[in-house]
């Protein structure tokens, strides 16, 4: 996989947002599973229970272990905790990571792809063995 894939697939998250397109008061959390796979999305006005819905979406699927965690806005230290819990190492947002979500994310070996706008984005964290590396 590479980076331009995770930026995609949060860009696709937003078409998936139905409650956010009539409100523009709801978060999204999404999740990229695999190639070919259909992106996970739900919504809520709270942040963590956006992501509380889209990982209890996905353990009632089957789907393969997440590649990446997906957010509409910031990234704290607790949606690190539960990305960790799922196995899951990636997370990428449209919102800043707090300090302490990027803490969290060195602890449990997790990359952060944050402030995702134009074509650029922050990455914190590991890369090898997660993004392609293209010369």
């Amino acid at each position: 996989m590479d980076l331009k894939t995770v930026v995609q697939a949060l860009y696709e998250m937003r078409s998936h947002q139905q409650d956010f397109s009539q409100t523009g008061g709801v978060h999204a959390a999404g999740l990229l599973v695999a190639d070919g796979t259909p992106l996970r999305v739900r919504e809520d006005i709270g942040r963590h229970n956006a992501v509380d819905k889209v990982y209890g979406l996905w353990s009632r699927t089957g789907d393969e272990t997440p590649l990446a965690l997906l957010l509409s806005g910031r990234c704290g230290w607790d949606i690190v905790a539960k990305a960790a819990s799922m196995n899951t190492p990636i997370i990428a947002s449209f919102g800043a990571a707090s300090s302490l979500a990027v803490d969290a994310a060195r602890w449990a070996n997790i990359t952060l792809v944050s402030f995702v706008r134009d074509g650029k984005a922050v990455v914190i964290g590991p890369v090898d063995g997660r993004f392609e590396r293209k010369h």
